[in-house]
């Protein structure tokens, strides 16, 4: 069986009786001879889901010391055996667009006649003369663990995810961490796996940029700039942004998009430099199914589904138009539909939250197959940590 992490990540669905029983198990001290059992647990009758289509039956699941060790046919001696009486056990799911355990997005005043621009970046520290470029942020330094989210991820399946700090044009790395709640330096599995970029300059104070085309064109200038950055030496002055977005420019590159528009938008902007960005997708990529293809990039999608329009009122019903109309019809079949083009996807739950498990089922049961939605939360983001 394959291992996402160094420790077991699994979601297992237990009866009310058998999370008793397996709370009892992890919480028993040992008093008298020790025993080594408490911590070599072999799962049993049940199904356990190996792979995305590959299900195995008369089986157990061997766990020791918190690791996944092995599914074989016939357990070993020194397992204490745990009967699953039918039930199902899912690799951990893995969510890698989150904002998990990160401080809360705090948006600058700004006005385009508070007085002029400012030229120069807030702050003590040797940044980017813009403030939306915060390439020099990692998630990890920012990171804290927080319980309760903690408990709604794993709630909905998610046992490890991709986090990074949602602010600015440029918003620095992602870390990969457990939601188990615990200690950060125990909990966070790797520091830097992704840089995360949108078309949003988030807190930033400054007026500029105001539009997309100036979020745009302050992406390409800060390419070349800090391409002409890496490349001096010694360097003129000090930027820690420019000096980050080298320093990582080997990872993969995550693009948040609004709409199938910024998505192809997104694109463009990466193949001009060389990059092919993972694309945080609108929703609505159906419309445009064969230019996304083209883009051979991987989507990030979310299940979360429009509400349907209130018809209630028919002064107000007159000003909801047909693309509203139709979104909210097709917006359930997205994925089946990337699924069938033939494009790459992961799925995140960063929007839909208590509506992730009701909408998911709602996209399998109008085409997107079982293999694909647990291969889209489970080998595909493991690909993309490296943990393949």
């Amino acid at each position: 069986m394959g291992k996402f992490f160094l420790r077991a990540i699994v979601s297992v669905f237990f009866s009310v009786a058998l999370q008793a029983e397996v709370l009892q198990m992890e919480t028993r001290g040992v008093n008298g001879i020790s025993d080594d059992r408490n911590g070599a647990v072999a799962f049993t009758g049940g199904v356990i889901v190996v792979a995305p289509g590959d299900e195995r039956r008369d089986v157990a699941l061997l766990i020791r010391d918190g690791v996944v060790q092995d599914v074989v046919a016939k357990v070993p001696a020194g397992y204490r055996l745990v009967d699953l009486k039918g039930g199902y056990v899912y690799p951990g799911f893995i969510d890698y667009y989150t904002s998990y355990g990160m401080p809360e997005l705090k948006r600058g005043k700004r006005s385009r006649f508070s007085g002029p621009e400012i030229l120069s970046p807030t702050g003590d520290l040797a940044t980017n003369a813009n403030d939306a470029i915060k390439s020099h942020v990692n998630a990890s330094d920012l990171f804290t663990a927080d319980k309760e989210d903690a408990k709604i991820l794993r709630g909905q399946g998610f046992t490890t995810v991709a986090s990074f700090n949602p602010d600015g044009l440029a918003r620095g790395t992602a870390l990969a961490v457990l939601t188990d709640g615990g200690l950060p330096n125990e909990s966070i599995l790797r520091g830097k796996i992704a840089t995360h970029y949108s078309f949003d300059k988030g807190s930033s104070s400054q007026f500029v940029p105001v539009s997309r085309m100036g979020a745009v064109a302050v992406l390409r200038q800060t390419y070349l700039d800090a391409d002409w950055y890496s490349k001096q030496n010694p360097k003129p002055f000090a930027d820690i942004s420019l000096a980050a977005w080298g320093s990582t420019k080997n990872l993969p590159k995550v693009m948040s998009a609004f709409d199938w528009k910024t998505v192809l938008l997104a694109d463009k902007l990466g193949d001009e430099f060389d990059d092919q960005f993972v694309i945080r997708s609108g929703g609505d990529d159906y419309m445009r199914l064969d230019a996304i293809k083209d883009t051979k990039a991987t989507l990030i999608v979310d299940v979360a589904f429009p509400k349907a329009p209130d018809m209630s009122d028919p002064f107000a019903a007159e000003h909801i138009t047909l693309r509203q109309l139709k979104h909210w019809e097709l917006a359930p079949y997205n994925l089946a539909r990337l699924e069938a083009a033939g494009i790459p996807f992961l799925i995140t739950a960063a929007e839909s939250k208590d509506k992730f498990w009701p909408n998911l089922r709602q996209a399998v049961e109008v085409g997107l197959s079982r293999q694909a939605a647990l291969a889209a939360l489970t080998t595909e983001p493991a690909a993309l940590l490296g943990e393949a």
